[in-house]
């Protein structure tokens, strides 16, 4: 069997399936044969500075880019601002009471294609995700190997 190539670097994969499993992909019959695609999700991840309430440029680039992959071919896409959770700083998968890294964490560890959005001034990323990245690196043995990990830079946009 060929795995079938997508626009995703070959996150894709074509599967035989004899149906009747309820998953939630895309389907077609071949022969006497049905194929899956399993859905491709996306997860952005908004590491702006500003409140999720104010516009930012980081979350414009982002949701650009999302609508830019949704022409390609229908994909999940599920986008979190970082600063409406509360991630305690620290390079653990968990960093005790209170700390909500452990359920981002989940969503990136689920997801296909994970992106980090973030501005950036005189080359510099956010703060924000400065934490996000040492997080990351203390979580990296919970994550898919799978995992195609994207990083956009959000520029001032004049």
């Amino acid at each position: 069997m060929t795995p079938s190539r997508s626009p995703y670097s070959g996150l894709m994969t074509t599967i035989p399936f004899s149906g009747g499993m309820g998953v939630s992909a895309k389907s077609h019959t071949s022969n006497r044969m049905m194929w899956w695609t399993p859905a491709v999700s996306a997860f952005f991840l908004n590491c702006s500075i500003k409140p999720s309430s104010e516009i930012s440029n980081t979350q414009a680039l982002m949701d650009k880019l999302a609508g830019a992959m949704q022409t390609i071919e229908p994909i999940d896409v599920e986008m979190i601002h970082v600063n409406d959770y509360d991630v305690k700083y620290g390079v653990a998968n968990d960093m005790g009471a209170g700390d909500q890294w452990p359920q981002i964490l989940e969503k990136i560890s689920s997801c296909n294609i994970f992106i980090m959005g973030m501005p950036i001034w005189m080359g510099v990323r956010s703060s924000v995700a400065q934490l996000v990245i040492e997080r990351l690196d203390g979580s990296t043995k919970y994550l898919s190997p799978g995992l195609a990990v994207c990083r956009i830079l959000a520029a001032r946009m004049i």
